[in-house]
């Protein structure tokens, strides 16, 4: 992925300086052709945690696993509706996070939306 990477921004760099010749702001520019390319920002990781489905959905899980043993911890009768309760939680965590990954199919992450 790095020649695609280089390549790419490369390319924009060089339409945005072009464009900064005529009287425009090439920082900007790029920022904005950037941002427009899913697969740009995929591969600079460039979308906000909480934006992102299947970091959402790995932190409700990671609490669903982690809030037996902390209320173990703190004394807490941790038996029964808790169980059920905190596999659902880690379940729907987990749910979450596949959805995020396979809600527009099989493609590949960086490909455009239709």
């Amino acid at each position: 992925m790095v020649p695609f990477l280089v390549t790419t921004v490369a390319k924009i760099a060089i339409q945005a300086a072009m464009k900064n010749s005529a009287g425009g702001d090439a920082h900007e520019e790029v920022e904005r052709e950037i941002m427009a390319d899913p697969k740009l920002v995929n591969e600079l990781s460039l979308e906000a945690p909480y934006q992102s489905r299947i970091a959402v959905g790995s932190v409700i899980s990671a609490i669903g696993v982690l809030a037996p043993l902390i209320g173990q911890l703190s004394g807490w009768d941790t038996s029964g509706w808790v169980e059920i309760l905190t596999a659902i939680v880690t379940l729907s965590g987990a749910a979450y996070a596949l959805y995020g990954r396979f809600a527009s199919g099989l493609r590949p992450l960086w490909t455009r939306k239709a």
